[in-house]
């Protein structure tokens, strides 16, 4: 019997950009309260490291095992049994999440947001979110963005 990956749930590991949320109350003040952060979603040591990295745009898997002191092949490994997924799929996979967020709940530009997620220009930002989302930065924005998401969130 296969096991279904123990961390199949994208949205379970993900760790948002953002620290606090407005909020408006019935006479119209602003106030701000914190967006729960979960820093250790999975109780792995070494993974939410992973995870909290990928979190600030530190995409480089070479780096960030070469930092822990960890084999690249068997740290794939561990991405493929944990998650189901090749370890660059689950970056890839990861990294939309936090590109839609951005683009949904900001003003940053193109390039700002590419940067933001480990990009090294609008360019290569324009080309990963074509091959993972199938559709352009701005078109991924304008699909996304809703009445009022704009600056919803502190971060």
């Amino acid at each position: 019997m296969i096991q279904k990956p123990q961390f199949a749930d994208m949205k379970a590991l993900y760790i948002p950009p953002f620290t606090q949320r407005y909020y408006y109350d019935r006479d119209g003040n602003r106030f701000t309260e914190p967006v729960e952060r979960n820093l250790q979603p999975t109780g792995i040591q070494v993974f939410d490291r992973w995870l909290q990295a990928l979190s600030k745009g530190q995409t480089d898997s070479l780096r960030f095992c070469h930092a822990e002191g960890i084999d690249v092949q068997p740290f794939y490994g561990f991405i493929q049994v944990l998650t189901g997924m090749s370890q660059s799929d689950f970056r890839d996979r990861y990294l939309l999440l936090l590109a839609d967020d951005l683009l949904r709940f900001t003003d940053q530009t193109l390039a700002e947001v590419g940067r933001r997620i480990g990009m090294t220009g609008k360019t290569s930002f324009n080309k990963f979110m074509k091959r993972v989302s199938g559709a352009t930065p701005m078109q991924r924005r304008n699909a996304l963005r809703q009445p009022g998401d704009l600056n919803r969130y502190v971060w």
